[in-house]
């Protein structure tokens, strides 16, 4: 018996949750690097660096600037994705839908894409 209920624990993966906070719209101006009214032109999902998660990688255009840089297009990373026959859902991202168009409220990631705030 403990040698099972020893298996089952070594077995058992890492279990990772996330809150999710409803911002209100000063909040949300506030927080934002960026606030853009753009529209999905493409998307990809792949393997983050070090292949522990799935990211969707989108390229916005631009059709208006609220807050932040000027530019063309931007690009997005939303956790979870497919790719191959792995599907990855996470909670409380939004789904990025080409030609979908939004009014976005971005934060930098550091790496010159951003994240949906």
């Amino acid at each position: 018996m403990r040698l099972t209920i020893a298996i089952v624990f070594a077995l058992a993966s890492v279990a990772r949750a996330s809150t999710i906070v409803q911002l209100g719209p000063v909040a949300l101006e506030t927080g934002a690097d960026r606030i853009v009214e753009a529209r999905v032109v493409s998307r990809e999902s792949r393997w983050n660096a070090d292949h522990t998660a799935i990211e969707t990688h989108a390229v916005l255009a631009i059709e208006a600037t609220r807050k932040g840089g000027v530019t063309p297009t931007v690009e997005i990373v939303v956790p979870g994705g497919v790719v191959g026959g792995t599907r990855q859902i996470v909670f409380g991202t939004p789904a990025v839908v080409v030609g979908e168009r939004a009014r976005w409220f971005l934060r930098a990631r550091g790496d010159g894409t951003y994240r949906v705030f």
